[in-house]
């Protein structure tokens, strides 16, 4: 019986991941893989559970997460792209917890920006910087990005929708697509300025996650 990975030996194999790719999407939760009120009355929940933190959150709140699948199905032929988790949640929620709310991801889930106390804009840019392997970028998030890389796409999701909307799902398939064998994709730059946010979808699609019954 093989023992489990530990929380080191993951960080490792999250850098090794991370450090081998040419893409990074980084994912928030709220707005992005849920509709923002999701985990209405998810508070208060307990540690003394046999059940991980992310299981009870799903039980208590089952539209928790309930586009991750999604996720994970847009990525699944573009083998050189990582998603790295940007959202607040980071800072209450354990690296295994993470790799749980990501499990639809395939292996492509390579850890946090890290930086839990920090703007998600200041903890994106100090990723990339020890990053320099990663040529093009973007971010999902349901709030506008105030400081980032003039060259990063930014895929701004309705907070009520996130990526159950279709038109969502096309903008970053049409990234996936447009940046997979792009040559003269932008390498790592320091800051240069403002991404402009993008107008917000109509929600469409719903794209329920695993059944928990």
């Amino acid at each position: 019986m093989e023992s489990p990975v530990t929380g080191d030996q993951q960080a490792h194999l999250d850098e090794s991941k991370a450090r081998r790719a040419r893409r990074a999407v980084f994912v928030d939760i709220e707005g992005v893989l849920q509709p923002e009120s999701a985990i209405a009355g998810a508070h208060g929940l307990g540690t003394q559970s046999p059940l991980s933190v992310v299981s009870q959150i799903m039980q208590k709140c089952p539209q928790a997460f309930r586009y991750e699948p999604v996720l994970g199905a847009l990525l699944s032929l573009h083998n050189d792209v990582v998603v790295v988790c940007s959202s607040l949640w980071r800072a209450f929620l354990s690296e295994d917890d993470l790799h749980e709310v990501f499990v639809g991801t395939e292996g492509r889930y390579a850890g946090s920006v890290g930086y839990p106390y920090q703007r998600r804009d200041f903890a994106i840019g100090r990723w990339l910087d020890s990053h320099p392997n990663i040529k093009d970028s973007a971010t999902l998030s349901s709030h506008p990005v105030l400081h980032s890389r003039a060259w990063m796409k930014h895929i701004r999701c309705s907070p009520d929708a996130g990526l159950g909307d279709t038109a969502i799902q096309r903008e970053l398939a049409n990234w996936l697509r447009d940046t997979a064998r792009d040559d003269t994709a932008h390498t790592h730059q320091p800051d240069t300025g403002v991404v402009p946010g993008i107008s917000q979808p109509v929600p469409e699609a719903v794209n329920p996650r695993r059944n928990l019954s």
